[in-house]
């Protein structure tokens, strides 16, 4: 006798899950960043500056902010060092800001005098809601409201990362700025 086949149930497509919308917007624009240069006594003093104000001058709190890469190259002479920062500032329940800030340099060991280099980087985050009804209703939202308060969020970001510049020229003894940081240009 025959083995009877049994009905193959058809498999049901599971339906991906709905995707996140993430706007990127670039708080320097038309640059990428802000660059500082240094050269002069005890540059690798900047890394213990700087890691000791990060959330003293970003007004966040210790896991706001983190150091992921630190190197330190004591074989040559002059001694070479690469530290990158980030501080995460929430805005709202949407929008984020996202400071980087590197520094790179070297010292030469019996001198104390080198060179560094600070570049911060900065990029306002907005994550749009899952799920096509609140995406709806949040595209309603941008449209009415949230639309002005982005750019209120990019004159913040900027603010802060000129008046870091600044703060770290004012460290180091260096000549602060004069000229006023490009506005932001009212689009409403």
């Amino acid at each position: 006798m025959a083995a009877e086949k049994k009905p193959q149930k058809k498999k049901e497509k599971k339906k991906p899950p709905a995707t996140s919308i993430v706007l990127r917007d670039e708080c320097l624009a038309p640059y990428k960043s802000l660059m500082l240069f240094y050269n002069g006594p005890n540059p690798f003093s900047v890394v213990s500056k700087v890691a000791g104000k990060l959330d003293l001058y970003f007004e966040v709190s210790s896991s706001g902010w983190g150091e992921p890469d630190f190197r330190w190259d004591t074989s040559g002479d002059p001694i070479g060092f690469y530290v990158k920062w980030w501080v995460r500032k929430p805005l709202s329940g949407y929008s984020t800001v996202n400071y980087d800030v590197i520094v790179q340099g070297d010292e030469g060991a019996q001198t104390k005098r080198g060179r560094f280099t600070v570049e911060i980087t900065a990029n306002v985050v907005h994550k749009i809601p899952k799920g096509w009804f609140h995406r709806s209703m949040w595209w309603i939202y941008q449209y009415l409201f949230y639309n002005k308060r982005r750019m209120e969020y990019l004159k913040f970001c900027r603010k802060y990362c000129y008046g870091f510049r600044e703060y770290l020229k004012a460290e180091y003894g260096m000549t602060t700025t004069s000229a006023k940081e490009p506005e932001i240009k009212d689009m409403s």
